[in-house]
């Protein structure tokens, strides 16, 4: 089993297989601390083979600079068959999170595990807008 695509982003869908994907990032520029994200998606992609044939566990979670979990992380399960004849195959996973709280600024990591094993991890970066330069003092 091999995560082909982990990204966070600001919209994603599944069309027929396909991962529809808009506004990939990994920093958010904030004017203040704590910020809450209204909205984000994970688009996650699993390329699975023979031996992976069975039902899976998977958790994805957010740990903060500190090494704290943000809530809310996500858990479910999933389960693969193969295509008679195929030798490998594919999953797309679209989580959705509404009000990701961010209380400090740093590198915050999303992490994304299955059946307990960590198999990929993504950063996301909160860093503090800088003033305005507009002109004025």
């Amino acid at each position: 089993m091999e995560v082909e695509l982990f990204v966070i982003c600001d919209a994603a869908t599944d069309t027929a297989g396909k991962i529809n994907i808009l506004g990939v990032f990994d920093t958010i520029i904030t004017k203040e601390i704590p910020t809450t994200l209204p909205s984000l998606s994970y688009a996650i992609k699993i390329r699975f083979y023979k031996d992976d044939e069975k039902e899976h566990n998977f958790l994805l979670r957010v740990h903060s600079p500190e090494g704290k979990i943000i809530e809310p992380s996500f858990n479910g399960k999933f389960g693969f068959t193969m295509v008679e004849g195929e030798e490998t195959g594919s999953l797309n996973l679209i989580l959705n999170i509404f009000g990701l709280k961010f209380d400090t600024l740093g590198r915050y990591t999303a992490e994304l595990l299955i059946d307990d094993i960590k198999v990929k991890t993504i950063p996301i970066i909160v860093k503090k807008q800088p003033p305005s330069t507009n002109g004025k003092s």
